[in-house]
């Protein structure tokens, strides 16, 4: 992305005199964004083809995975509906970026036996950094059916799941479930629950700390 001046402010210039070599320069990039890269330090002469400046919106990311030769079929079977994918990188263990395939690439390479799959992923948090190495998990349709829950709705208590499942009113039950497979935003539920139940999402965390205070609270009654 290129800075420039517009042109009332070049016009503008020799209206300043001499004072204009020393002093401040605002330099407005054409859109939103951050400076990725510097090139000049002060007091450095920049001809009219140099860049100083590189500047870049980090808010979308592309990232570029190898499919190996025999997963390619796999991926094209999924017709045009968009694969969804999750992103993980070292930075941060445990953390999945949820993205979407938007291009497969139409070429081999000849030595890796691999091609080319984009993947456009959210960042508006900036944790993912341009150059990252990361690992990425496609999620194809398939015919398997399973009962899957937000995975907001799910919690532990000694290494034990459950969730709370609504009653009535304002109140909630906890129920403990045996949990399975995982998958961006979702957890598969294998027992414990039957489909069709309210369970509490986004007030599960407080609902939790309410047990945990009355289970303190009988361990100190005794």
């Amino acid at each position: 992305m290129r800075l420039g001046l517009s042109a009332a402010e070049v016009e503008a210039l020799p209206s300043r005199g001499v004072t204009a070599g020393r002093g401040s320069l605002a330099l407005r990039a054409p859109a939103l964004g951050i400076v990725l890269e510097m090139h000049a330090v002060p007091g450095e002469l920049v001809r009219p083809d140099q860049s100083i400046l590189t500047v870049g919106d980090l808010s979308d990311l592309w990232l570029w995975a190898d499919l190996y030769e025999d997963q390619l079929g796999r991926v094209l079977s999924a017709g045009r509906a968009p694969l969804r994918a999750a992103v993980a990188v070292k930075a941060f263990p445990g953390e999945s970026f949820p993205g979407t395939v938007d291009f497969v690439g139409p070429t081999m390479d000849e030595k890796t036996r691999t091609v080319k799959v984009r993947i456009a992923v959210k960042n508006p948090s900036g944790k993912l950094r341009a150059g990252m190495f990361a690992a990425v998990q496609l999620y194809l349709p398939g015919d398997e059916e399973a009962l899957v829950v937000p995975r907001s709705a799910v919690l532990s208590d000694d290494g034990r799941s459950f969730v709370f499942v609504h009653r009535q009113g304002e109140f909630f039950i906890r129920r403990p479930v045996e949990t399975g497979r995982s998958s961006l935003d979702w957890v598969e539920v294998k027992s414990g629950l039957e489909g069709g139940e309210l369970l509490a999402t986004d007030g599960s965390f407080l609902l939790k700390s309410d047990v945990l205070r009355s289970k303190m609270g009988a361990g100190c009654a005794d």
